[in-house]
């Protein structure tokens, strides 16, 4: 696998999880044990993958190199109905109905709470430098969160007192009339992206994160359930109900914020699917698009002929399909080592406490998971016992430090 620069990620509904070749359609590589819910599968720095099952309130945790799921048991309030960790591996962000809970990956704390959608999470994305997430929802808006202001401790310049510990969106989208089945975060810093969503009253937008600007509305014949752009930016592709493929062209944009596909001149990709297209993902030199549907159905398309060059074999709707660099953990899995460690998430929310913790690669072991999970429990459980004696040292602390004051003061 050393040769392959870009592997094919697919998941479906019956518990298939695997990697692929897509210039062979060879299987390279297969995860066991877990189903895995739509919008919810996700890297953490390449290092492990996790995604949310059904109907339980828990995480399917995978180890890169290994085909088993890892004995770490991550669960969650409810079950998780979109996941997505940050690009810098620091963060993970669950939905669990209208609520999005924000982990420390580290330590499995809970940093951030926010809610503001009246209707269930949808889909979950971040920008590229992790600053900010989006959120898609059913209740079709598409908001845009400040990972600054939803882990702030005090008060930020700028920001009311009143408005501390209420988190709001930086930018509240409210353009789409139904739920949002998609979105994509374009490359850059966050100040500079582009947003595109897709949404079931089928129409697909474009938004600027400069100026929280709808930059382009285009209106398709059917419910759009899948989207996904180039890296170049200059295309974007959109999946239907009908089991059709379209792509919105870029490079001459209309003079009009809202324009219909027969304006736009909106070319589709018609034959390939005979149920709904649920995924979307164009492969990092552009030249392949890899769509899903809802009965299994997988085709890499080439993009410039608009033909498919080969199928993948699935049994069930396709629940994630994703072009991606070839992960370090399956370059060589015998002399390779993870960059990050997981722990347990913590239940509950203690707003008086906040840990961070920063672990060396050799505190992780690699080929003793097991060893993981037993040393997690005596941290904690060695937390609980000295806890008694932190909050004697901080008393004692603070009467060293009143007599400090006192006796220099009366020096004066």
């Amino acid at each position: 696998m050393k040769d392959k620069y870009e592997v094919l990620v697919s998941s479906d509904t019956s518990g298939a999880l695997g990697v692929w070749d897509p210039s062979t359609g060879n299987c390279l590589h297969q995860y066991k044990g877990g189903v895995t819910r739509a919008n919810t599968l996700t890297w953490i720095k390449q290092d492990w993958l996790l995604s949310a099952p059904p109907d339980k309130p828990l995480l399917n945790v995978w180890l890169g190199s290994k085909a088993e799921q890892a004995p770490v048991r991550m669960f969650t309030p409810a079950p998780t109905q979109a996941l997505s960790a940050s690009p810098s591996g620091l963060y993970l962000a669950a939905a669990t109905a209208e609520t999005i809970t924000l982990y420390l990956v580290s330590t499995g704390a809970v940093v951030g709470v926010v809610t503001r959608h009246y209707q269930p999470i949808t889909v979950l994305a971040w920008t590229a430098d992790s600053s900010h997430w989006i959120s898609g929802g059913e209740d079709g808006q598409v908001l845009v969160w400040s990972l600054v202001t939803a882990v702030s401790r005090r008060q930020l310049p700028g920001r009311e007192e009143a408005s501390l510990g209420q988190v709001t969106p930086r930018y509240t989208w409210t353009g789409h009339a139904l739920p949002v089945t998609g979105i994509h975060v374009g490359h850059g810093p966050a100040h500079s992206a582009r947003v595109v969503s897709a949404s079931l009253d089928m129409t697909v937008k474009i938004y600027s994160m400069t100026t929280g600007d709808m930059l382009l509305s285009v209106s398709l014949t059917t419910p759009v359930t899948s989207i996904a752009m180039d890296n170049v930016e200059t295309s974007v592709w959109a999946g239907d109900k009908a089991g059709d493929i379209h792509k919105i062209c870029l490079l001459s944009p209309p003079r009009d914020v809202c324009v219909t596909s027969d304006s736009q001149g909106v070319t589709s990709l018609s034959r390939g699917h005979e149920a709904s297209v649920t995924h979307l993902s164009v492969s990092c030199d552009g030249l392949l698009l890899a769509s899903g549907d809802s009965s299994g159905g997988t085709h890499l398309w080439d993009t410039a002929s608009g033909q498919i060059i080969r199928s993948l074999p699935h049994k069930s709707a396709i629940s994630h399909l994703s072009f991606s660099l070839t992960p370090p953990a399956l370059v060589n899995k015998e002399s390779w080592s993870p960059g990050s460690k997981l722990v347990p998430l913590q239940k509950g929310v203690n707003k008086d406490k906040f840990e961070c913790a920063v672990f060396r690669k050799t505190d992780i072991l690699v080929s003793d998971t097991d060893a993981n999970v037993e040393d997690d429990m005596e941290m904690e459980e060695d937390r609980d016992t000295s806890s008694h004696t932190v909050e004697e040292l901080k008393q004692i602390n603070q009467q060293l430090y009143k007599y400090s004051l006192k006796h220099i003061l009366n020096s004066r």
